[in-house]
């Protein structure tokens, strides 16, 4: 069995391309274009919808989520997508499916699987994925929290075992805890 990654999708663009991608995406999901026994919104009736080889494009997964928002510009759209894919991240084929069907449209994507420590974003600018930092923390009895920053996490964050920050945000809430106003971002995680 393996190990879940959940990836958020944005995919941006004038309104004709990401509306027409989102209607393609909800045709290959339907019930009248059913493809496979690994059920509607397996990601390999959307790779073979799009034409591709789901033998030569990963595709091991779910679409989860998908709905159109409106763009940052005012002709714009954003596609906004969530999946579920075993291990990593299926990038690859959305950025083929984006390549071919809204070709004036850019991608962006945060993906988290947290058994293999696995993040990544391609988000540098934080347009829609501003988090730079990842948090894990796990208190066996949260009575009795062992560190300072296990203490600190559970106050914040009492019912969650991952947090994201922007670096300022992590920094802020790391001198707080230690109680050290002058080390380095590095040093205080290093603590």
């Amino acid at each position: 069995m393996p190990n879940w990654c959940s990836t958020k999708y944005a995919i941006e663009g004038p309104k004709e391309e990401i509306k027409n991608l989102y209607d393609k995406i909800q045709e290959w999901t339907s019930k009248e274009y059913k493809k496979s026994d690994f059920g509607l919104n397996w990601l390999g009736n959307i790779v073979l919808g799009a034409g591709l080889d789901y033998n030569k494009t990963p595709c091991r997964g779910t679409l989860t989520y998908a709905e159109t928002v409106d763009g940052y510009e005012e002709d714009n759209l954003t596609l906004s997508m969530e999946t579920e894919t075993a291990w990593t991240d299926c990038t690859t084929m959305w950025e083929q499916i984006v390549k071919k069907y809204a070709p004036h449209s850019s991608i962006y994507y945060q993906a988290e699987e947290p058994g293999c420590e696995y993040y990544v974003t391609n988000d540098a600018d934080g347009r829609y994925y501003p988090e730079k930092y990842i948090i894990r923390t796990y208190v066996d009895d949260e009575k009795a929290p062992k560190t300072e920053l296990e203490k600190a996490i559970l106050k914040a964050f009492p019912e969650e075992e991952t947090s994201y920050y922007d670096k300022d945000d992590l920094e802020n809430e790391l001198r707080e805890v230690f109680h050290d106003k002058e080390s380095t971002l590095s040093k205080l995680i290093a603590k």
